[in-house]
């Protein structure tokens, strides 16, 4: 195989050092938002997050692209069968690794719009807020846990000790009516929902 001049040899490194700057910069992102996935990707809205999940795809695949590409100039550089190869051939960067740069190039340009129309829609977009139903059964479950703390206090209340005991039965028939009143306003909410619910998921 013919050797090629220092201008070919300055187009294959060019070509390989753009190609490993796309995959550096592609890692860095990936790496850098599942890193801090629970504060970029966790606490925002689920149409947002379509975007985080194909910016990372996208990314992906311009990783992969990129390594081709630099197979693609190593398979150039030595060919599998030098014996059957023209005297006369010289490596070029055309051909395969090109189509593989071309497109490693693209999918770079559609991730990292897709990660700034992410990042634009979780700025923008309102986080996700919990329904009145979440927030009146984490009162009950909180309501619970100190109706249960009371109800093992007042188990290790001695006879003598009558006006403490008269205390926590007080506090304790207050939390019991509380935990009453927020079931009765969840039921309405639990109907509602169940109403809202497609016919094939309601029991």
């Amino acid at each position: 195989m013919a050797t090629f001049d220092e201008q070919r040899k300055k187009a294959f490194d060019f070509c390989a050092d753009a190609t490993k700057q796309l995959v550096a910069l592609s890692s860095a992102i990936v790496a850098f938002m599942v890193t801090f996935a629970k504060d970029f990707v966790t606490n925002v809205a689920d149409d947002a997050k379509t975007y985080a999940y194909i910016a990372w795809g996208l990314h992906v695949v311009s990783i992969v692209l990129g390594v081709l590409v630099l197979l693609a100039l190593t398979a150039q550089l030595e060919p599998k069968n030098p014996a059957a190869s023209s005297p006369a051939a010289i490596p070029t960067i055309r051909g395969s690794a090109a189509t593989y740069s071309w497109l490693q190039i693209v999918f770079f340009v559609l991730a990292m719009s897709v990660t700034a129309f992410f990042g634009w829609k979780a700025a923008h977009a309102p986080p996700p807020v919990a329904s009145k139903e979440v927030v009146l059964e984490k009162k009950m479950d909180e309501l619970r846990a100190e109706v249960d703390k009371l109800k093992s206090e007042l188990g290790t209340i001695t006879q003598t000790q009558a006006t403490a005991q008269g205390d926590v039965r007080r506090q304790l028939a207050e939390l019991i009516s509380k935990v009453q009143k927020l079931r009765d306003e969840l039921k309405p909410q639990k109907t509602r929902s169940m109403q809202k619910a497609p016919p094939g998921r309601q029991h």
